[in-house]
């Protein structure tokens, strides 16, 4: 356990959370328009928090993990393109760039938001250290 209070491991916790969500987003981004191979299997990332019950009752931490999305992909006719199959579909993953700049967006505020909570604790941790060694 760290020397943060409980709110400390809140921001924490909400920076590791908005970093992961901050990366997904970013690799989303990067594979839209990416065509997928035959035989390869091309997925979104998402981030999602698990807890269990039990890890609650203990005081443990709150696990964040990255999963692969694996959506149905989208199909564009374009018998050119050398990924094509028989029929001439070129297979892209299911991705919505708008809202993975949205994800970006609020994610980076977010981010944001927990680093200058991290900065006011630190500083008030500091102002009582300071106040309590002039006894």
């Amino acid at each position: 356990m760290s020397y943060l209070n409980p709110i400390g491991e809140a921001v924490r916790f909400g920076l590791s959370y908005e970093k992961m969500r901050l990366e997904a987003a970013s690799y989303n981004l990067a594979i839209a328009n990416v065509a997928i191979q035959n035989n390869q299997n091309s997925a979104g990332l998402s981030v999602s928090v698990s807890a269990s019950p039990f890890a609650n009752a203990l005081g443990l931490p709150v696990l964040v993990k990255q999963t692969e999305n694996t959506d149905v992909h989208r199909k564009v006719h374009d018998p050119h393109n050398p990924n094509a199959n028989a029929d001439g579909d070129v297979l892209y993953p299911n991705i919505d760039p708008t809202h993975e700049m949205t994800t970006l967006v609020s994610a980076t505020r977010a981010y944001e938001a927990n680093v200058r909570a991290f900065n006011t604790i630190h500083q008030m941790s500091s102002k009582a250290l300071e106040i309590g060694g002039r006894r």
